[in-house]
């Protein structure tokens, strides 16, 4: 029997109340309401997300695939996500494990390894979720993990399989269906998991093949009240770590040291890891980007940018403050930063009042464009020119949406129209190398991002991470004291 684990859905449903009393008979590895009361309510899988809003959002998915247009013609339908698979820096030596967020959205299971299966048809839909085999070798290693009848029960699927009995499965779910339509993202094969689901997928002789991102992007974008909690408490953390980290600062400080001290602030807050490898650039590195080699001391006199953010179960914060290492701005750095920081409010008093990236990066570009040009970096030009030269000193977008991940539903284009409970950066930058002889000389050098993550709301933004201080005077004051 496929090694399969069924129970009718009102025993099952029953169950589910009080799973987490008495139904988890071993320790596994993934936090529970028994293991983790502190953390977890009873049917919370995840903090704030309960059972049956998983249960939910297979529910919409299956509903939205089966009124997709691209559905037109098919009676069945099979979903396929797979979860991420452990990586290895050097022989046995793993990675730090991070579980896929789509696979993370439908189910709140955090083994890697493991494929959700959803069986779409015209009346409904029935979920699998595949784990991989028990092994006893590996359980000594690394712990228990959730067995098939276990891992059914406790997410709320309806059939509970191993990885192994996949094909035997799907065979069984397709007997005597003709007209079907697989929704897979055939484009990841970066893993052993992944090129064994793409060989089941060619095996089934499937002739039509859909990537479901764009229709799962669109359900993510939007953040229910559960993960509207999980940001506000990611965002808590990660603004708390970076304030105590600039309370640290003092010239003669190693990036890293930095680093380090907002890597332990997030964790003893709670964050499981970063959500990032962290910029902290010192001087004129911050106009390299992404710089995150963190290995050079930050000298009196000059500006540290760090860009970090915490990562609480899946949910991501991503903050950017730029700050004087001894405490007090210069003059050119003063004038420069406050012309910044003028841009960047105006623009998180705006993102209600627009309803789709592009144009808000747009509206970046006519706000930069007037204080540069008031700070004489160039002469007034008009809007094409104008464009270029404030992507010369910013080439960047200005927003990103954020979610479980940092650069959040990336099949979504930036003119994709959004309304409230979605959540973004505001991170507007100016970045003026020494090398650049063309920009006013006391600004050379210079580099500049303030970045937070901002909640649409139906009263309008909410600054998620203001507890991070980013005023010139704030600034000052918490790095002098």
């Amino acid at each position: 029997m496929l090694g399969v684990f069924r129970v009718p859905r009102m025993v099952r449903l029953l169950k589910l109340s009080i799973i987490s009393r008495n139904f988890i008979t071993k320790p596994v590895i993934q936090p529970t309401h028994t293991t983790h009361p502190h953390l977890l309510k009873e049917g919370e899988l995840m903090p704030f997300v309960t059972v049956s809003e998983f249960e939910m959002r297979r529910k919409t998915l299956s509903q939205q695939i089966r009124e997709s247009a691209s559905a037109k013609g098919f009676t069945n339908h099979i979903v396929i996500l797979p979860s991420a698979s452990k990586a290895f820096m050097s022989g046995k030596i793993p990675y730090v494990f991070r579980q896929n967020s789509d696979f993370l959205y439908f189910t709140g299971c955090f083994e890697p390894d493991s494929v959700l299966l959803i069986h779409v048809t015209k009346s409904g839909h029935q979920s699998y979720l595949c784990v991989p085999p028990v092994d006893p070798h590996n359980e000594l290693w690394e712990g228990a993990k959730f067995e098939p009848a276990l891992a059914q029960a406790y997410f709320g699927v309806d059939e509970g399989h191993t990885t192994s009995a996949i094909c035997v499965l799907l065979e069984r779910i397709l007997k005597n269906t003709c007209s079907y339509c697989i929704w897979y993202d055939i484009t990841q094969l970066q893993t052993k998991l992944s090129k064994k689901l793409q060989s089941v997928v060619v095996s089934l002789g499937a002739k039509n093949v859909i990537n479901p991102l764009p229709i799962i992007h669109g359900m993510r974008v939007k953040k229910s009240d559960s993960e509207i909690e999980l940001m506000k408490k990611t965002c808590t953390i990660g603004a708390n770590s970076l304030k105590h980290t600039i309370s640290i600062s003092k010239p003669g400080i190693e990036e890293f040291r930095l680093w380090t001290e907002m890597e332990y602030q997030s964790k003893l807050n709670g964050a499981q890891f970063l959500a990032y490898p962290p910029v902290v650039a010192g001087g004129n590195r911050a106009n390299t980007i992404h710089y995150i080699y963190n290995n050079n001391s930050v000298q009196d006199g000059e500006l540290i940018l760090m860009d970090a953010g915490s990562d609480y179960f899946g949910y991501s914060s991503d903050i950017t403050r730029t700050w004087p290492i001894n405490g007090v701005f210069t003059n050119p750095q003063k004038t420069l930063y406050e012309a910044l920081l003028d841009v960047q409010l105006q623009l998180i008093s705006q993102v209600s009042n627009y309803d789709n990236l592009a144009d808000l990066y747009s509206l970046m570009v006519k706000l930069l464009g007037k204080n540069l040009l008031s700070l004489g970096f160039f002469k007034s030009v008009g809007a094409k020119e104008l464009n270029r030269k404030v992507s010369q000193y910013c080439p960047h977008h200005v927003s990103h949406f954020l979610g479980m991940d940092v650069h959040d539903v990336p099949n979504l284009p930036r003119s994709y129209r959004y309304e409230k409970d979605v959540i973004m950066t505001v991170e507007p930058g100016v970045y003026v190398p020494s090398s650049d002889d063309g920009a006013p000389k006391d600004f050379r050098g210079i580099g500049i991002r303030i970045e937070d993550d901002v909640l649409v709301s139906e009263s309008g933004p909410i600054v998620l991470t203001g507890g991070c201080p980013k005023s010139v005077n704030e600034l000052e004051v918490l790095v002098k004291h």
